[in-house]
């Protein structure tokens, strides 16, 4: 199956060409007049990803549905080419490129100023969704945080209470699929080029934080939407995300080195802060969760990797110092597990 943009039921295969912002629109520069668009990678899941794009269609709320699929599913296929609409862009790739990639692919088809990105296991809250479409068509942002809704009708995600003006825990405001919304309005070639260039690295696992921290990097103007625009689905056992390939401490070293070059090339105030956040996701939760599950030797996998990785002395200067501060954590982790295990002990006596 070859690769193919199909908007509404006309078919064309698409020459990529960059046109002067950057952008890739068959070497034609669009005039973005359209406002919002829901951006849907799938790989897979031809049922979830059909039941997400007659969710998106019946709030009648985004301007345009993006539809990139990993793999190919001949019930998707048919599926888009019967609806009768302009609304929506479906791309096929002719291989599976891994998320990333493919995320990266919903970007550049875009043709609204703001872009929200939702996993094709989720729901969109109409009421919710309405009101933040008014919102920004009265306003501007760079980028937008949403709260979420868990599949068990709590809160997964509440941003309600943020009230800071300027970056800073980007991992949990833009760590999971529909919880932002960046504004691809004011994005250029240098970002394209940046967001591409990201996500061809073998470290490329959160596609979410770093399209926020481009577009916030292009104009430092955020905004905290208090109210939940996705509802959360029940995770699917298919994934491209999962395994010690994604979760390993190699992995998530990988992980850490694409994000702190990612890092070394933008600049905006106070990023200093945004690296502290990094730094501190990677070595109290996710190398936490890697030698829970791997029993791994982190210090000789940190230094082969440092040894055959081509990286500038400052990225070089974070990883060590995000390992100094794992080690010490890691330790008040297993006491503190400790600790628990001992006073359940003595309760049952």
């Amino acid at each position: 199956m070859g690769a193919s943009v199909r908007n509404g039921r006309i078919a064309d295969t698409m020459k990529e060409l960059f046109d002067k912002k950057g952008d890739i629109r068959g070497g034609v520069t669009p005039t973005r007049k359209k406002l919002l668009a829901i951006g849907i990678p799938t790989y897979g899941r031809a049922d979830r990803a059909i039941n997400l794009i007659k969710n998106a269609l019946n709030v009648d709320v985004y301007d345009q549905i993006i539809v990139s699929s990993n793999s190919y599913e001949n019930e998707l296929d048919l599926f888009i080419s019967s609806i009768n609409t302009e609304k929506i862009t479906f791309f096929q790739q002719k291989k599976n490129v891994g998320l990333s990639l493919n995320y990266a692919k919903v970007i550049r088809l875009c043709e609204c100023k703001y872009l929200h990105m939702v996993g094709d296991e989720d729901s969109i809250n109409k009421n919710n969704i309405s009101q933040l479409y008014s919102v920004l068509n009265t306003s501007s942002y760079s980028v937008i945080f949403l709260s979420l809704m868990g599949f068990n009708n709590a809160l997964y995600r509440d941003v309600s209470q943020r009230n800071n003006t300027k970056l800073r825990n980007v991992f949990g405001d833009a760590g999971h699929f529909g919880s932002s919304i960046i504004n691809v309005d004011i994005w250029n070639k240098f970002t394209y080029r940046v967001m591409q260039e990201y996500c061809s690295d073998k470290g490329a696992a959160y596609p979410t934080v770093v399209a926020s921290i481009l577009s916030y990097s292009q104009e430092e103007n955020l905004l905290y939407f208090p109210y939940h625009i996705v509802e959360m689905g029940v995770l699917s056992k298919i994934s491209q995300v999962s395994g010690y390939n994604t979760y390993g401490f190699q992995a998530r070293l990988d992980q850490l080195i694409s994000l702190l070059n990612l890092m070394s090339k933008v600049k905006f105030k106070e990023k200093y802060i945004v690296y502290l956040h990094l730094m501190r996701f990677f070595f109290s939760h996710a190398f936490i969760d890697a030698t829970n599950k791997w029993n791994e030797r982190c210090a000789y996998i940190t230094k082969e990797s440092l040894k055959n990785t081509r990286i500038n002395n400052k990225t070089r200067f974070f990883i060590y110092l995000t390992l100094l501060a794992f080690y010490p954590y890691r330790a008040l982790y297993s006491f503190r597990l400790f600790i628990g295990k001992l006073f359940r002990l003595l309760r049952l006596k």
